[in-house]
């Protein structure tokens, strides 16, 4: 009977032990910077010791939208759009949507005293986070309004997830009704990032913060462990077994080229945009399977002879820190304008 009661408290007093270690290792997790981490994963409102700077992150009004953002079918296959007429919020942002299904007003009729500038991107160039007149191709517009001496009208093609086919598709089915002057070519993100083959050999994480916080512990001792970039918890948005970018570095430069002939076709001048991320202000920078989609960027700008926008340099000259980013892709406020001015600075002496 002894032995019986012994191994009962035994039992009971080991499972007291576990469940006060999963707390405090619950605790500790909240508490302590993950092992490993050199990307930058801005949260707003995250505890203080989770990054430094990051306390300073704005925050993006509160969204009441529910079901996500209204989306269509194009006639293309690999597109998507829009829905025409309508209101959605992005990062907060009341953003309405024309007759074409995109950000803004409708577009009125090309007169000769006008210039117009034409987006094209995902989310980023979209403006997540930041209204109208604050997304960085209206800044443009406004200054190279005063710099031609010539109203110069934006037209927001990007789409949130919109790839560089996806783009090239929005510019080819609409850039002779719009007529553009400029089009600024701001693709990436949507492109590189890797999302999961299969789902089911998805990495499962442990729901035990002990496991968690254990191997957080060891981490310095055991092989490098993997970091989301874009989703931290699930590691989408980072190369590994099972994952495929949205666009091979071979489809992203040829959909470059295509638009920026496209764009020379319409007797626009190109611009590309590389955008920068809080990942630029790791001292360790940006990991190869980011700049080798950068370097392909460089490299159709180069053989195209068009006007290469670098972000990331922006943001290094204007000493930007994790306060110009909603996240880890998304320029705040303070980023769109740096991004503007530095637009309208590479295109002062194209007047069209």
């Amino acid at each position: 009977m002894n032995t019986t009661r012994k191994a009962l408290f035994a039992a009971v007093a080991t499972a007291g032990l576990l469940i006060a270690l999963e707390l405090g290792a619950r605790g500790l997790e909240v508490a302590l910077t993950p092992a490993e981490r050199s990307l930058p994963l801005p949260v707003a409102g995250c505890p203080e010791p989770c990054i430094e700077g990051t306390t300073s992150t704005p925050r993006p009004p509160m969204s009441r939208q529910q079901g996500g953002v209204p989306m269509e079918r194009s006639e293309s296959p690999t597109a998507w759009h829009l829905r025409a007429n309508t209101q959605l919020l992005q990062g907060g942002v009341v953003c309405r949507t024309n007759s074409l299904g995109l950000r803004g007003g409708e577009v009125a009729a090309k007169d000769d005293g006008r210039a117009r500038l034409m987006t094209l991107g995902d989310s980023s160039i979209f403006g997540f986070g930041v209204e109208d007149d604050d997304v960085f191709s209206a800044i443009a517009a406004a200054e190279l309004s005063v710099r031609w001496g010539r109203t110069v009208d934006t037209v927001v093609g990007a789409t949130p997830g919109h790839s560089s086919s996806q783009s090239l598709t929005v510019l080819e089915s609409l850039g002779a009704q719009l007529e553009p002057d400029v089009v600024v070519i701001g693709n990436m993100w949507s492109d590189l990032y890797q999302s999961e083959e299969h789902p089911e050999d998805a990495p499962v994480r442990s729901p035990l913060a002990l496991y968690r916080v254990t191997v957080d512990f060891l981490g310095p001792h055991l092989k490098p462990r993997t970091v989301g970039w874009l989703d931290a918890d699930q590691s989408l948005g980072i190369p590994g077994p099972g994952r495929t970018a949205r666009a091979s570095l071979q489809e992203y430069r040829s959909n470059l080229e295509s638009m920026v002939g496209r764009s020379e076709a319409l007797g626009a001048e190109p611009v590309l945009l590389m955008l920068p991320a809080p990942v630029d202000l790791d001292p360790a920078g940006a990991p190869d399977w980011i700049s080798d989609y950068r370097h392909v960027m460089r490299l159709v700008a180069h053989q195209k002879d068009a006007i290469l926008v670098d972000g990331p340099a922006v943001f290094a000259e204007n000493d930007a820190t994790l306060a110009d980013f909603f996240d880890q892709v998304h320029p705040a406020g303070t980023g769109h304008l740096m991004l503007g001015e530095a637009l309208a600075e590479a295109l002062a002496d194209s007047v069209p």
